[in-house]
């Protein structure tokens, strides 16, 4: 599962530790909480997530599972993975960071007749 990029509204601390962690760890530590919670990710490996890339917006990251019974297919846990990250990402405040691209006209001669 590739997920794209992504800002924070502000950083908190850990309540646990205290230790204020970096928008990546959290990031990392949400995804690889939800995949636990799915009923078909295998426990045993343990889903993890590390950062793929650097895009041209921001860091790329990639979550790996091991599913149970593969013959049931992935598109379903994929797509209920995608979801409770998304209403996660709105708890936390989490936004994704869209390519943003506009569009203008370009002159042609009908458009510069028109004008007249």
């Amino acid at each position: 599962m590739e997920l794209g990029i992504y800002t924070f509204a502000e950083t908190t601390p850990d309540p646990r530790t205290g230790r204020t962690i970096s928008p990546q760890e959290r990031l990392r530590d949400l995804l690889e909480e939800i995949a636990r919670k799915h009923p078909r990710v295998m426990r045993d490996p343990a889903p993890t997530s590390r950062v793929k890339s650097l895009g041209d917006f921001g860091v790329n990251l990639e979550l790996t599972t091991w599913l149970a019974n593969l013959a049931e297919g992935e598109s379903e846990v994929r797509s209920a993975l995608f979801k409770q990250l998304l209403k996660a990402f709105r708890d936390e405040g989490i936004a994704i960071a869209y390519r943003r691209r506009e569009a203008a006209p370009i002159p042609t001669s009908a458009t510069e007749e028109s004008d007249d």
